[in-house]
């Protein structure tokens, strides 16, 4: 058999039989060598920091895909996913900032993705009225994503857009699916209900 050692499927691949065989970080380490041969920086990049930042390794995921983005300026892409995990629930203003900058070169994107990192972002920051705006253009394209809906719902909230917030978090709350904020989702919708 002969392989493309450049190819960056064959990489990922590699990647996710070691990490269902055997474990997460061998299959970490296979990106990296990926890293090493490839001209793709941007999707393995992306790869390692989402699967470092899912095992509680935030600081070596933002340092990953910071390191990525200096390889790989334009990257839509690698630009969105450090934003986003700069405004998780770990942020802190400076990191905030940060994700500004980052989605102020990305927002006028239509892509799903990309505006709901705009929206969280600019929730994050407070501008509550550009997270609705870019929330809502997000849900155009994935109407029935709950987190969406429930990320849209506390911007209304935290507005003061009671009633419109109300119907997007029953729809979040409602959701056939699990999420991070499908708890607060509920609470919130209950509080609401009870004003």
């Amino acid at each position: 058999l002969e392989f493309d050692t450049q190819s960056v499927a064959l990489y990922q691949r590699l990647a996710t039989l070691v990490a269902l065989d055997s474990s997460v970080d061998e299959g970490m380490e296979i990106i990296k060598k990926g890293l090493e041969v490839t001209d793709e920086p941007e999707i393995l990049g992306v790869d390692l920091a989402l699967s470092q930042y899912r095992l509680g390794r935030r600081g070596l995921a933002i340092a990953t895909l910071t390191d990525a983005l200096r390889r790989v300026p334009d990257s839509l892409m690698i630009k969105t996913q450090l934003a986003y995990m700069l405004t998780d629930e770990q942020t802190d203003s400076e990191q905030i900032e940060q994700a500004m900058a980052l989605i102020e070169q990305v927002q006028d994107s239509d892509l799903m993705q990309v505006q709901s990192t705009v929206g969280w972002v600019n929730y994050k920051a407070g501008d509550y009225n550009q997270a609705i705006s870019a929330f809502k253009s997000a849900l155009k394209q994935s109407p029935n994503n709950a987190e969406l809906n429930y990320q849209l719902g506390i911007a209304l909230m935290d507005s003061g857009s009671n009633a419109e917030a109300e119907i997007f978090l029953a729809r979040a709350s409602n959701a056939d699916v699990d999420f991070a904020g499908k708890q607060d989702a509920v609470t919130r919708l209950e509080q609401l209900r009870t004003m």
